[in-house]
């Protein structure tokens, strides 16, 4: 992200940073939050506080905004204190009082290419998403070349839910990568993901192999594709493959554990496929897909009554348009069977 302000950076350095008294505590202030916040999460690494490590950080970064709110004070415009102090309000969960932090840093500041990229970050998570694009094209105009700023781009777009421009911004984005003869799984599996959403399938597949190329032991590369395999009922066998491997190399991912599950029901394989949807389901107890796959195991294995109260429980969930559509087709089907049962039964009471 530093790159961001290279040059902004490289024309500032001959000036001397701090002219006066107040500049120079101000400075002190932002080194003392810096040493503060470094030695609570070295001290974190080294296990010296065991299962109070969440506590601990909190005070050190209590103290730390303790240190960075005395030098605004002295130093109001100070860009590498209110960058910190949105850091600290970001990690706290404080997100709107991070975008205010950061909306006060100078436009003329060095450092104000990064505070922008940050500040559209922070407008994605609370829903400002034209806000975040905004920027995003105008700090793209003015650092074309930098990655970073397409990738975030995408993100805001997938926000958004505009694939066709997602997938733009993350081609981009994938281009200066490749001119930079680096490779980056991530865009694949993001531009993979804006595809897969837009219905371009082979084209999400295509990226989710090559990514898997670069990172073949990556959970999340796994899952992406053994599951849409399983969803499209396309080779279960390498599915089921991909989803062991992504479980082994995960096994506490209830979503990891309801895709394998669900490829194990879809192959057949109903009673271990049911025991792992079971386990995702305790793991993820909200989650209207995993209980909506529950749902079927239990209709495949013949008990009708556990099927048809988790699909409802599932649509409890606020599920998406499309697992609401597989959920509602599920309990027509259920209503379709039953009239079909209590109709057989009344022919043959009357023999019919």
């Amino acid at each position: 992200m530093i790159a961001l302000s290279g040059p902004e950076l490289q024309s500032a350095i001959a000036r001397f940073p701090v002219i006066s008294v107040r500049e120079g505590i101000a400075h002190a202030y932002v080194l003392a939050a810096l040493l503060l916040r470094q030695q609570g999460h070295d001290q974190v690494e080294q296990g010296h506080f065991g299962r109070n490590k969440t506590i601990v950080l909190q005070q050190f970064d209590e103290v730390a905004r303790l240190m960075l709110g005395f030098s605004l004070e002295m130093d109001p415009d100070l860009a590498t204190a209110r960058l910190m102090l949105a850091k600290v309000q970001e990690e706290e969960g404080h997100n709107i009082a991070a975008r205010e932090t950061l909306i006060h840093i100078n436009h003329s500041d060095p450092l104000a290419p990064i505070a922008t990229l940050r500040l559209a970050m922070l407008d994605i998570t609370v829903d400002k998403i034209d806000e975040a694009i905004s920027l995003l094209q105008g700090l793209n105009r003015q650092n074309p070349h930098q990655p970073i700023v397409l990738r975030t781009l995408g993100n805001a777009f997938s926000q958004k839910k505009d694939w066709k421009a997602a997938i733009g911004a993350y081609t981009r984005a994938i281009n200066l990568v490749t001119k930079q003869n680096k490779r980056d799984w991530t865009l694949l599996f993001l531009r993979g993901m804006a595809y897969h959403e837009a219905g371009n399938w082979p084209r999400a597949r295509a990226d989710a192999r090559t990514a898997l190329t670069y990172a073949p032991n990556e959970p999340l590369l796994l899952n992406f594709l053994g599951y849409s395999m399983a969803e499209r009922h396309e080779n279960l066998g390498e599915a089921e493959r991909l989803l062991r491997k992504a479980h082994i190399l995960a096994p506490q991912d209830a979503a990891i554990t309801d895709s394998l599950g669900w490829v194990l029901v879809e192959r057949g394989d109903i009673k271990t496929g049911m025991s792992m949807l079971e386990k995702a389901a305790e793991g993820t107890p909200e989650d209207p897909e995993v209980n909506y796959h529950l749902g079927e195991a239990y209709w495949r294995d013949g008990r009708r009554i556990e099927a048809v109260n988790q699909w409802n429980m599932a649509l409890d969930m606020h599920p998406s348009e499309e697992d609401t559509k597989l959920i509602y087709a599920a309990l027509s089907r259920a209503g379709a069977s039953v009239s079909k049962t209590s109709e057989n039964k009344h022919k043959g009471k009357h023999g019919k």
